[in-house]
C-alpha cells in the first residue's frame, strides 16, 4: 500500500506538470519537492508549480516556487530533475508584510503547499493555485493564484490573483501587459469558472483583471532612508523592525548591487540587527556583505560572534559551531595578512594560545574538494594543514561528506590523516547518519556499506544523538523489525537513556508495542528496574516503571487477539523473572504495587494477577527463609 501511495503521487506529480509518466522517474522527497533542485541560496524549494505548455518547445518546462521569508522566486527548468535551470522569475508578491506575520509560526515557519493546483485556462496559459496554511488566518485569504503565460517566445508573462471580500478574484500583472493579453486572461479565467470551481468561492464571483502592473517601489532609496534614520536613532528597534519589513518584498541581494556605498550601509544595518536581535535575516545579510565585499574584515566577526551565541545556547549541536569556527580562522587569517593583533576572545574561541597562519586558514576549502570528489585536491588541502576533522556548513565532517557519494578512497584518506568516526554532526552522530542514508539505498541493513566502513573504523553503533537517543531506540518499532535486529547483533549498551525523558530502547519497545523487540532486550540482559518520569503529583515528579507501562499498554486493534496477549503476558511473567521489581514506582499514593495490580483489573487481565501474585509468593517466602 506505501509503494502505490509513492507511485501514485508521482503519476499525479507527472501529470501535473505535463511530464510523459514513462519518460522518466520523478524524485522527490519526504516533503514532496525534489530533493536536488537548483536554488539560489538562502532560498529552498517551496512549491512545485506546473508550467504552461508552449507550443514551439519539444521538451516542456518544469517550475518550481523557492523562498526566503516573504521573497518567493518563479524558477523554470528544461529538465525533470530541476537541475538546469532557464529563467528566474520574481520576487513574486505573494503576500504582504501584515499578511507574512500573520502567517509564520512562533519558529518563523511559512507552510506552504509542496505543489499548486493547475488550471488550464487557454492554450499556453495556466492559472496555478497556491495554499498557505496560516496561524492567524484562514480560508479564501490564504489562497493565491499565479496566472503564467507561455505563449510568446522568451519570458512568461505573470499574474497575481487573490480573493477580495470572498466574492472577487482580482489579477494584477506582474510586468506591463498589453491589453489585447491582459482581456485574453479574462477571458480565459471567466471561462474556466467550472474548471475551478474547487479553488474559488462559490458564486456570485466576480473576477477581474487590472491593468496597472504591480510595481514594487524603490528599495535602494527606502533602504538609503531607513539607514539615515537608523545611524541617528538612540533606539533602533522600530527602524529595523522597518528594514525586516522592506526586505519581505524586496531582495537585500538586488537593492544597490552596483553601488559600492551600499555595502557600508547593509553592514550597518545587519551589524545593529545581529546586536539586538539576531536571526537568520541578519546572518544573511551579513553574508551579502561578504559576497559584494570579501576582503571587510569585520563582518566575519560579527557572523562569527552571531553563530557562537546560537551555538552556547544548545552546544550539543554542531551546526552553530563549525559556521563559528570557519568566521573566526577567516577573521584571525584576514587580520594577521595585515598584521594586526587578534582578539583574545578569537582565539580562546578557536582553542588557540596564539595565532598563526595555518590555524587561521579557511577549512572550507576541503569540504568543497570532498563534495567534488577530487582526491589530488583533498590530499593538497590537508599537506597544505588543513585539518581532516573539518566540519562544515552544515555542521557535518568532512568524513561524512565523503560518504555521501561515498567515495572510501577519500574517507579512508581522510580517516589517515586523523579524522574522526565519533561526535555528533549536526544533531547525529557519523554512524546514525549513514545508516539512515544506506537505508534509503537499499533498504537491506546487510548492504549498509556506509555504516560498516565506520564500523570497521571504530565507530559505535550506540552513539546517541544530540537527544540521547541511539539507533537501536529508533528503530524499536515494529516496522524496523529487520534493522533492529541487524543492529542488535552488534555489541552495545542497551541501558542508555535519552536525555529529555530518559527513555531506553527496551521502554521505546514496548511503548511502540513491539513486544518480540522488548523480549529480545529482557532476554540479553537490559535493565528492568529504572524508572521513567510519566507526569506530575502534587508533591512531585511521576515516575513508572516498565512493567507497569507494559501493563498499562492497550490492547493492539492490528493484529490477533490471541497472538497479542501472548506476546504481552509472555513478556510479563518473562520481566518478572528476570528481576522485574512490582513494587518500584512513585504515584501520588507512593504505593507503586497497587497501581499495578489496579491497572491490571481496569484491562481485564486475571491471567497477570495470578502471575503477579505467584511471584510475590514466591519473593515473600524466599525472603522470610532463615
Amino acid at each position: 500500500m506505501a509503494l502505490f501511495r509513492y507511485c501514485a503521487q508521482r503519476v499525479v506529480l507527472a501529470a501535473l506538470i505535463n511530464l510523459p509518466m514513462a519518460a522518466h522517474a520523478i524524485e522527490l522527497n519526504w516533503w514532496g519537492l525534489p530533493p536536488k533542485a537548483v536554488v539560489d541560496k538562502p532560498e529552498y524549494a517551496r512549491t512545485i508549480i506546473p508550467m504552461p505548455t508552449a507550443a514551439e518547445t519539444p521538451t516542456p518546462s518544469v517550475g518550481l516556487l523557492s523562498g526566503f521569508r516573504g521573497l518567493f522566486y518563479l524558477n523554470v527548468y528544461r529538465d525533470q530533475d530541476y537541475r538546469e535551470r532557464t529563467q528566474k522569475l520574481g520576487p513574486i508578491p505573494l503576500l504582504t508584510a501584515e499578511e507574512f506575520h500573520s502567517c509564520i509560526t512562533e519558529f518563523q515557519y511559512l507552510n506552504l503547499g509542496s505543489s499548486a493546483s493547475r488550471t488550464d485556462i487557454a492554450p499556453g496559459i495556466v492559472v496555478d493555485t497556491l495554499a498557505f496554511d496560516c496561524v492567524k488566518s484562514s480560508g479564501w485569504e490564504t489562497k493565491r493564484y499565479l496566472l503564467i503565460d507561455s505563449r510568446a517566445p522568451g519570458t512568461p508573462l505573470l499574474a497575481l490573483g487573490r480573493i477580495r471580500n470572498d466574492h472577487l478574484l482580482s489579477f494584477q500583472p506582474l510586468q506591463d501587459t498589453p491589453a489585447a493579453v491582459l482581456d485574453t486572461w479574462l477571458k480565459g479565467v471567466e471561462g474556466a469558472r467550472d474548471a475551478m470551481r474547487y479553488q474559488v468561492p462559490d458564486a456570485p464571483l466576480s473576477i477581474e483583471v487590472d491593468p496597472k502592473p504591480y510595481l514594487a517601489g524603490d528599495g535602494a532609496l527606502e533602504l538609503w532612508e531607513l539607514h539615515r534614520q537608523l545611524s541617528q536613532a538612540s533606539d533602533k528597534g522600530p527602524g529595523l523592525k522597518k528594514v525586516d519589513e522592506l526586505f519581505l518584498n524586496q531582495d537585500f541581494r538586488r537593492i544597490g548591487a552596483d553601488q559600492p556605498e551600499f555595502i557600508g550601509q547593509l553592514n550597518d544595518i545587519a551589524y545593529w540587527k545581529s546586536q539586538l536581535a539576531p536571526d537568520e535575516g541578519s546572518r544573511q545579510w551579513l553574508l551579502e556583505v561578504v559576497r559584494r565585499a570579501p576582503q571587510r574584515i569585520p563582518v566575519y566577526l560579527n557572523l562569527a560572534d552571531q553563530a557562537w551565541q546560537y551555538y552556547e545556547k544548545a552546544p550539543t549541536y554542531t551546526t552553530q559551531y563549525a559556521l563559528a569556527q570557519e568566521y573566526y580562522r577567516i577573521y584571525c587569517g584576514l587580520r594577521l595578512q595585515r598584521s594586526l593583533s587578534v582578539p583574545e576572545r578569537v582565539l580562546q574561541n578557536l582553542d588557540l594560545t596564539q595565532a598563526d597562519p595555518q590555524a587561521c586558514q579557511a577549512q572550507w576549502p576541503l569540504i568543497e574538494a570532498v563534495d567534488n570528489q577530487d582526491e589530488p585536491r583533498v590530499r593538497q588541502l590537508l599537506d597544505s594543514g588543513l585539518q581532516a576533522k573539518t566540519l562544515g556548513e552544515d555542521g557535518r565532517s568532512a568524513l561524512l561528506h565523503a560518504l555521501d557519494a561515498p567515495n572510501f578512497a577519500i574517507a579512508r584518506l581522510l580517516l589517515e590523516r586523523g579524522a574522526e568516526t565519533h561526535g555528533i554532526n549536526g544533531s547525529e552522530p557519523l554512524v546514525m547518519q549513514a545508516l539512515n542514508k544506506d537505508l534509503k539505498a537499499d533498504k537491506d541493513p546487510q548492504q549498509a556499506q556506509r555504516t560498516q566502513f565506520l564500523l570497521n573504523a571504530g565507530a559505535a553503533i550506540d552513539e546517541p544523538d544530540a537527544r540521547g537517543k541511539t539507533l537501536l531506540m529508533q528503530r524499536a518499532s515494529a516496522k524496523d523489525e529487520e534493522v533492529f535486529n541487524w543492529l542488535f547483533k552488534h555489541p552495545q549498551n542497551l541501558d542508555l537513556r535519552e536525555s529529555e525523558e530518559q527513555r531506553t530502547a527496551l521502554y521505546e519497545a514496548i511503548y511502540r508495542n513491539n513486544y518480540p523487540a522488548a523480549k529480545r532486550l529482557v532476554d540479553a540482559g537490559a535493565q528492568l528496574n529504572f524508572l521513567y518520569p510519566s507526569g506530575r503529583c502534587y508533591k512531585g515528579d511521576r515516575l513508572d516503571s516498565v512493567l507497569y507501562l507494559l501493563a498499562s499498554q492497550a490492547p493492539r486493534s492490528n493484529i490477533d487477539k490471541e497472538l497479542d496477549h501472548q506476546q504481552m503476558f509472555g513478556l510479563f511473567t518473562l520481566m518478572l523473572e528476570k528481576g522485574a521489581d512490582p513494587t518500584l514506582g512513585n504515584d501520588c499514593s507512593k504505593d507503586a504495587y497497587s497501581k499495578l495490580r489496579k491497572v491490571l483489573e481496569q484491562r481485564e487481565r486475571p491471567d497477570w494477577l495470578e502471575a503477579l501474585d505467584r511471584h510475590q509468593a514466591t519473593t515473600d517466602k524466599t525472603a522470610s527463609r532463615p
